[in-house]
């Protein structure tokens, strides 16, 4: 990432860097040495529904040190699975269903419990909580604030947004990124400071995702011999995951490989013109549409290969920690965070975007030689354990925000 950027927002919004983080750090010297244990720590989210980054705030705030820290969780509207998960392990957790984002009540509710709850640190996700919760923390002396980012680009183009939030960038003490690559975006975009943004990988369970022998029941349901290789997607059926890449490549590598079968996992707007597109191609028999699945390991350990195609927005996703966990090879395209879970070579391939004949170069030569797909599926697994589990996640966590205050 270049240097310009970070000088740019400098320019824009005050002092170098540098400048910044000694004023910051001498500003809060006092509340450091003050700092009570364990630290009250306010997690503010949009809601609490299914999904990677609400999955990953639920085992974070439930594993945290209980002797260092106290989470206090906030959803701004609405309960949902891990709402539910969090509020049955005990931690404190709130959401206020008021009847839109802006309801100045939010702002007053927020305040109040704030208050009463003695937070001294607050990390927010999302853009009106970003906003309101910026603005609540300031007034309230909190420090740090902290904005968790999980995108490497914009879905929604409402153009009022990068305005406000290049302003409160200058509000904001810290950034939590889930992978290297989202940090030109988080510099350029949204106006962060580069020496504040702090990357800790997602995590996953090692215990819950643990290989498995393949699915008879799976492959029963889909009709896929024993013997046939299994190529599969894991993503929302949405036009930024391109899942057309995937159906032309599985046209040529079923050309090659005749045998081989595709399962596309996920639902999303895109289904009906996909399964069209593959009924053009003449894949009917070889791809298989599952629809929303809840026995995702099930449908992953029949995996000899697991693809992402995304052009865009895909930062650290789990689908592929889910597959690394499964010892599952991998082959996906050059966006966001996702050649950080790759070793080229070792445990997949990665490829360029939009390019149908280089994926199903390296789908079929992953495929074509069981003994180097399973040694590629075990590096997977081995890849997690060593940098991407829900243990390590917790504890660069814990370690960040102490920073603000052990200094």
């Amino acid at each position: 990432m270049r240097r310009s950027g970070a000088a740019a927002s400098a320019r824009e919004f005050g002092p170098e860097p540098a400048a910044t983080s000694r004023a910051i750090l001498a500003r809060m010297t006092s509340s450091r040495k003050l700092a009570k244990r364990p630290l009250s720590t306010l997690f503010l989210v949009p809601h609490l529904e299914t999904g990677g980054a609400e999955r990953q705030l639920a085992e974070l705030v439930t594993r945290m040190d209980p002797a260092r820290f106290r989470p206090v969780v906030v959803c701004q509207k609405g309960g949902g699975e891990f709402f539910d998960r969090i509020s049955a392990t005990g931690v404190q957790i709130h959401r206020f269903d008021l009847p839109g984002k802006w309801d100045p009540r939010f702002a007053w509710h927020l305040a109040s419990l704030c208050r009463r709850e003695h937070v001294q640190a607050a990390v927010i996700r999302g853009f009106s909580t970003g906003v309101v919760g910026r603005l609540v923390a300031t007034a309230l002396g909190i420090r740090p604030r902290i904005m968790a980012e999980h995108s490497t680009g914009r879905v929604d183009l409402d153009p009022k947004k990068k305005p406000i939030e290049r302003l409160l960038a200058a509000w904001t003490d810290g950034v939590i990124a889930v992978a290297h690559g989202q940090v030109p975006f988080l510099v350029d975009d949204k106006g962060y400071w580069r020496e504040r943004i702090r990357v800790i990988y997602n995590g996953i369970d090692l215990d819950e995702w643990k290989p498995r022998p393949p699915s008879e029941t799976v492959r029963r349901e889909f009709a896929i011999p024993a013997d046939a290789r299994v190529v599969g997607i894991l993503a929302m059926l949405r036009p930024e995951k391109d899942h057309d890449t995937f159906l032309q490549a599985a046209r040529i590598v079923r050309e090659r490989v005749p045998s081989t079968h595709f399962l596309v996992v996920g639902d999303g707007p895109e289904r009906a013109r996909l399964e069209q597109l593959s009924r053009d191609l003449g894949l009917e028999r070889a791809v298989h549409f599952t629809g929303r699945r809840s026995d995702v390991a099930e449908l992953l350990s029949v995996f000899d290969v697991s693809v992402l195609t995304s052009v865009t927005v895909e930062t650290f996703p789990m689908a592929f920690l889910e597959a690394m966990a499964l010892e599952v090879a991998l082959v996906a395209t050059r966006v966001g965070g996702v050649p950080e879970m790759i070793e080229e070579g070792e445990n997949g391939h990665v490829v360029p975007l939009r390019d149908p004949g280089a994926l199903a170069d390296a789908l079929v030569k992953v495929t074509s030689d069981e003994a180097r797909c399973r040694a590629m599926g075990a590096r997977s697994r081995e890849i997690v354990e060593e940098r991407f589990t829900i243990e390590t996640m917790v504890r660069e966590t814990e370690r960040y925000l102490d920073s603000f205050f052990d200094a």
